[in-house]
């Protein structure tokens, strides 16, 4: 005869708490490790594009003087002054929201310095990179702690 008042044996399905919170806690020190490594990752791929828009500058600057002999003759104090320059209508900076980029003039215009300067707002601050005509590359301790690239 069955017997509806019998023991039924009740099966839950799901989580525990406990197991819930061992999840999260290898999640959060997953995070925590992780979270360093990549705003490490982001500051050099900064460097990097800053790098790269010096060096693409320092081409133009070339080429500027392929065609008139000499090298600009004045300085360029900001990116958008670089970028506004009718002897310059081919460069634009990638990290403008980063880095700041100005030029100035060694000996008379007979050479050049280019420098990319850390915004303060960013994650960089006190980065500056130069690049001259000569292609020294040098770099304050700011910028992933080397003096030259």
């Amino acid at each position: 005869m069955y017997n509806k008042f019998s023991k039924q044996s009740h099966k839950f399905k799901g989580f525990t708490l406990i197991e819930l919170m061992v999840t999260i806690a290898i999640v959060a020190i997953l995070a925590a490790i992780a979270l360093p490594s990549y705003q490490n990752y982001i500051k050099r791929s900064n460097i990097k594009a800053a790098q790269t828009d010096l060096v693409t500058l320092s081409l133009v600057f070339e080429n500027y003087y392929q065609r008139n002999l000499s090298y600009p003759n004045q300085d360029y104090t900001t990116t958008s002054a670089l970028s506004a320059s009718t002897a310059f209508p081919q460069w634009s900076a990638s990290k403008i929201d980063i880095f700041e980029f100005s030029s100035t003039k060694v000996d008379s215009g007979k050479g050049y310095e280019l420098k990319a300067t850390a915004k303060d707002s960013s994650n960089l601050k006190g980065c500056i990179l130069k690049l001259s005509n000569t292609n020294l590359r040098t770099a304050t301790t700011s910028c992933d702690g080397k003096t030259t690239w």
